[in-house]
């Protein structure tokens, strides 16, 4: 089943690219939905997608929060619409090396886009990579 996204409400406040978050090889990218970007007088509220989703997911929220906040939409590093990474495979075999390499390439991620101040959210395994960027 193909999922279609209808944008058109938004489109004219919606952008997307690949953001580079690598140090090493500029081809690794985290997909990046930026929304409300010209209304640089909000507060900006990163968004992160949950295990193997995308950020695209949460359209139907756009016009909404859009109206208090700047949103930036994240896949984290070898999900959704983000690289993956040839050595992606090897760190899932545990959990702790998962979480700290995702969470270093969100920070990378950040780093890139120069955000310091920020409110962040996380639904299902967004949230929890969140919290533990946050600490």
């Amino acid at each position: 089943m193909q999922r279609v996204f209808d944008l058109s409400p938004v489109a004219d406040i919606v952008r997307s690219e690949g953001v580079c978050c690598s140090d090493t090889d500029v081809s690794i990218m985290m997909n990046t939905v930026f929304v409300g970007e010209q209304n640089v007088e909000k507060p900006l509220l990163i968004i992160l997608a949950g295990y193997g989703s995308t950020g695209i997911y949460y359209y139907s929220c756009f016009e909404s929060l859009s109206q208090h906040f700047r949103i930036v939409l994240v896949d984290l590093i070898g999900m959704g619409l983000s690289s993956r990474p040839t050595d992606f495979d090897q760190v899932r075999k545990d959990i702790h090396l998962t979480i700290q390499y995702i969470v270093d390439y969100l920070e990378r991620w950040r780093k890139t886009l120069g955000y310091s101040d920020f409110y962040l959210f996380g639904h299902s395994f967004g949230g929890y990579i969140g919290a533990y960027y946050s600490k």
